[in-house]
């Protein structure tokens, strides 16, 4: 994980938490059903980036953590931004600066809409 390093700012760090927290359980795990819920909720989700890429990341980031035998996991706060690393280089692989590009737009308050 050491290779995967960010820094964010201070308010970065405490908007990316806030939206961890809001979808981790009371324990302050996340599993892979809140994970895809929080990506949904942020439009990542799309023909193009299909859950497989979702469901790798979230594998990766829980590490030994992951149960191939029950097929789950949980991340803590850690292997969440971790997951968030793994994704921006997929979804943003383009960009200069893949992180920042999904930062930035991830941390835009969106709100689903039913047309």
């Amino acid at each position: 994980m050491a290779q995967h390093s960010i820094l964010l700012k201070k308010t970065e760090e405490a908007r990316l938490r806030t939206l961890y927290q809001s979808k981790c359980d009371e324990t302050g795990n996340m599993d892979f059903t809140q994970f895809i819920m929080f990506a949904i909720e942020r439009n990542m989700i799309s023909n193009k980036y299909g859950i497989e890429i979702f469901y790798t990341a979230f594998k990766e980031a829980c590490g030994d953590d992951f149960s191939e035998e029950n097929n789950d996991g949980l991340l803590d706060e850690m292997k969440f931004y971790y997951a968030i690393v793994l994704l921006s280089k997929v979804l943003y692989a383009n960009e200069d600066s893949p992180f920042e590009a999904m930062f930035s737009n991830m941390l835009q308050d969106k709100a689903l809409t039913n047309d």
